[in-house]
């Protein structure tokens, strides 16, 4: 079934080449990325950067600017995202503005008055904000984005923006003129553009060896820059849904398919601390299937409970006894947050994809691929003050500082090149296998999208349930 759709796509996008319709084409490249960053099997597709390529030497023919010479201080930053304090958008912005730079900002529409912190950060600053909206599809997001790199010339251009970001890969591709820089933030799944950059700046070793060993960048376009949790530690903590005065609180949180394993083990990990230390509750901040999350609060009545993302997660870290990192599939920033905030992230892991979110992580001895090995710091953590205070510590100083941070990414703009080094740690790129009705569900959830309206024509069955289901949560919740 899975190779039926995506052959359907590919024929979409054939006949759409074929004819000219170009929108049509990059909604069907837009879907099939989705599909394959969702699905999480691969790195890369040679089929869809050459559509790209193609899709490119058509546009370059006709909208491609031609920029004489660049503005030596002006930086375009992509942000496809438009999230305020969650991702990395923040740090990079505040850190270019430091260092003086004029900031074109470029996001998406439905941001406006959603960024209140990320503006409150740039108020002082040079920077003049752009937004694109998705009612002209991607060919005109392609065109806003060219028309902006051909009146603005900016001498470099930083992507940060999702794995489908048909028409912004396009762009970056199209302007070489600007030196680009891409954050790689998904590092451990698939994503578009393998191409459209000079630099890619990875976090961590670990994105850096999947980079240059799956999508085949050269290594001398990759840089390691670890980046770091903005916290406003103005924001006033809002307490809890429960009375935890004389509990121990164990915290966790993020999407909840990050929990999900054959073996589930991480409810196995809550579940035994919970058992073995009667004085303490669980509490997860996240969204999606709680079904596993359901099952362990009947077996633990008024001890786990489950909130929203928090605005106040510094604050409610800061209340927190310890931080449970999520797993098959763990929490950089979660990870990060928890340190900042003097609590130990404790973290099983199967593969090194783990390895570098924190500075010397591995004399924290708070991760482990065994979960004997954990359990027993658990314990340790649990039973000596003098040892977890200590570990608390330790763990506070593992983070990249904003001054260190900024004055990396200057040394990366003038020479491409970063103080972090890489190690070669070998990634473990085993992943779990969806079922085929799963991924038929990740394929209409990809496919039938506002911004992929056009296929609609050729998918009207997952329009229609789509639409459906929709209404369906509307009603309820009113």
């Amino acid at each position: 079934m899975e190779k039926q759709i995506l052959d359907k796509l590919k024929k979409i996008i054939e006949k759409g080449m074929a004819k000219g319709r170009n929108e049509i084409v990059l909604q069907s490249v837009a879907a099939y990325g989705s599909y394959l960053y969702k699905e999480r099997e691969i790195f890369t597709s040679e089929y869809l950067e050459h559509v790209i390529d193609q899709m490119c030497e058509l546009y370059s023919k006709k909208k491609i600017p031609f920029v004489a010479d660049v503005q030596k201080n002006v930086i375009l930053f992509y942000d496809g995202f438009g999230m305020d304090m969650r991702g990395l958008a923040i740090i990079y912005l505040k850190a270019l503005a430091e260092l003086g730079y004029k900031i074109i900002y470029v996001t998406n529409a439905r941001a406006k008055g959603k960024q209140p912190m990320l503006f409150s950060v740039l108020q002082p600053y040079e920077v003049d904000v752009r937004y694109f909206t998705y009612a002209k599809g991607y060919s005109g997001q392609l065109d806003f984005l060219l028309d902006i790199f051909e009146k603005e010339r900016p001498f470099c251009s930083f992507i940060y923006t999702r794995p489908e970001d048909v028409a912004a890969v396009m762009a970056f591709k199209l302007c070489d003129f600007s030196k680009r820089y891409l954050i790689n933030l998904t590092d451990d799944v698939f994503w578009l553009g393998t191409t459209c950059f000079d630099y890619c700046i990875e976090f961590h070793s670990y994105g850096f060896d999947l980079s240059r060993k799956y999508r085949k960048i050269p290594e001398n376009k990759l840089v390691i820059l670890p980046f770091y949790p903005y916290i406003d530690r103005s924001k006033e903590f809002e307490g809890f849904p429960i009375d935890i005065s004389d509990k121990r609180l164990i915290f966790s949180g993020g999407a909840l398919y990050k929990t999900f394993s054959e073996d589930n083990l991480y409810y196995r990990l809550v579940s035994d601390i919970l058992r073995k230390y009667s004085d303490t509750v669980f509490l997860y901040a996240g969204y999606g299937d709680n079904s596993r999350l359901k099952k362990l609060s009947a077996q633990f009545p008024g001890r786990v409970f489950q909130i929203d993302e928090r605005k106040d997660l510094y604050q409610v870290l800061k209340h927190s006894f310890i931080y449970i990192n999520t797993y098959p599939v763990s929490g950089g920033l979660m990870t990060q947050y928890a340190a900042a905030a003097g609590i130990l992230p404790i973290t099983l892991y199967v593969s090194n994809e783990c390895e570098g979110l924190l500075l010397n992580q591995e004399k924290t001895g708070i991760f482990s691929k065994s979960y004997k090995d954990l359990i027993a710091v658990v314990d340790r953590i649990f039973t000596d003050d003098d040892y977890r205070k200590e570990r608390q510590d330790y763990v506070a100083s593992c983070l990249i500082s904003g001054e260190e941070f900024k004055e990396t990414l200057q040394q990366i703009i003038r020479s491409g090149r970063s103080r972090f080094t890489f190690e070669d740690i070998s990634a473990d790129i085993s992943k779990e296998s969806y079922t085929a009705r799963y991924k038929m569900e990740l394929f209409e959830t990809c496919v039938g999208t506002y911004r992929n309206r056009k296929l609609i024509r050729y998918f009207p069955g997952i329009y229609i349930k789509r639409i459906y289901h929709a209404v369906l949560r509307k009603v309820k919740r009113n």
